[in-house]
């Protein structure tokens, strides 16, 4: 029975995402035209995608003349399903004030 590389199910899954969204939403989005199509995704998709380094807010360490800060050791990274659990609430709050955005926008008549 041959071993599964967790790794590899991961960027296979990542694929075959990158694969449904090109089917669904055609290779190029014009985001001036469709600019919460971005928000149809995230919510959609985000889960294939997990990056812990999201939860960071503010500007990125070292775009402003200041150097990034050293990188967690291992002790201090915690549990990787409280750091996923904190990201996705995170994602969530995100994909909520987009979507209230955009039903304010939409009574405006903006859009």
């Amino acid at each position: 029975m041959k071993k599964v590389n967790p790794e590899e199910q991961m960027v296979k899954k990542q694929e075959k995402v990158i694969k449904d969204i090109i089917k669904r939403y055609g290779q190029t989005i014009d985001l001036k035209k469709s600019p919460y199509v971005i928000a149809e995704i995230i919510r959609e998709f985000s889960t294939a995608f997990p990056n812990p380094g999201l939860a960071q807010s503010g500007p990125v360490p070292g775009s402003h003349g200041t150097p990034p800060p050293p990188p967690p050791s291992p002790t201090d990274m915690g549990n990787p399903k409280d750091q996923y659990t904190q990201l996705s609430a995170e994602l969530k709050k995100a994909v909520k004030k987009i979507t209230q955005l955009e039903a304010k926008l939409k009574r405006g008549g903006v859009i």
